[in-house]
């Protein structure tokens, strides 16, 4: 090759190497920042996935281009009987319709509703996203055959524990909420029924002990998930 055409080879390869250490320089520059952002923002939002499923907070997704499609409900290991009106108790295999506006103070009218299900107090709130206390109400037995048979599907409540998860259908949302508090309320004591709430709040009751109409028990629990 004549001396000429070497040195003008080697000129256009000096050149071509040299804008392509500028172009990754620049790019590195200029780039590095969004680059690492984005790389940051999807393994942030896989980690608030991660910690979500099963915790307190709700919201399984951030406010990004993005993040929407991470709004992803826990699964539940029973199918609903009924999407437009049902509590679902994984823990203690409750699944059962909701009967909706139920007297309290009427006998006919409650007996006849805990034979189809777990009958919601009238005059509380229903589910919802709003501040307010949805108050559900079920029998419960110390016989086991009875569970189905005479709507006493609360029976095991007592095996609840704190921070376990009750899901409520209604008009085709689903509502999860995670329990705070169980306590036993001696008699007819209306407290757990009448007192006022600043969080979307879902009250279960039974009777306690099991079968006995002496006390009752109330499970206290707060809106972690609408779906």
């Amino acid at each position: 090759m004549p001396k000429q055409n070497f040195y003008f080879s080697l000129t256009i390869k000096t050149v071509a190497n040299f804008l392509i250490i500028s172009g990754l320089t620049l790019l590195f520059f200029f780039g590095y920042h969004p680059i690492r952002e984005t790389i940051s923002e999807v393994f942030r939002q896989k980690t608030i996935l991660a910690q979500n499923t099963f915790g307190e907070v709700f919201l399984f997704y951030t406010d990004t281009s993005f993040g929407n499609l991470l709004k992803i409900p826990p699964p539940l290991s029973i199918e609903p009987i009924n999407k437009e009106s049902a509590i679902v108790i994984d823990k203690i295999n409750v699944n059962t319709p909701i009967v909706w506006d139920i007297s309290v103070t009427d006998e006919k009218e409650y007996s006849a509703a805990l034979g189809k299900g777990v009958a919601h107090t009238k005059g509380t709130e229903k589910p919802s996203d709003e501040p307010g206390n949805t108050y559900l109400f079920a029998h419960s037995t110390i016989n086991p055959i009875q569970i189905e048979k005479y709507g006493a599907v609360f029976t095991n409540l007592k095996d609840l524990k704190k921070d376990d998860r009750v899901t409520l259908f209604y008009e085709g949302k689903r509502f999860d909420y995670q329990i705070k508090k169980i306590e036993i309320v001696e008699g007819f004591d209306t407290t757990p029924l009448l007192r006022e709430v600043t969080k979307p709040t879902l009250t279960l009751q039974t009777c306690h002990p099991p079968g006995m109409p002496k006390d009752r028990l109330i499970v206290t629990a707060e809106l972690i998930g609408v779906y």
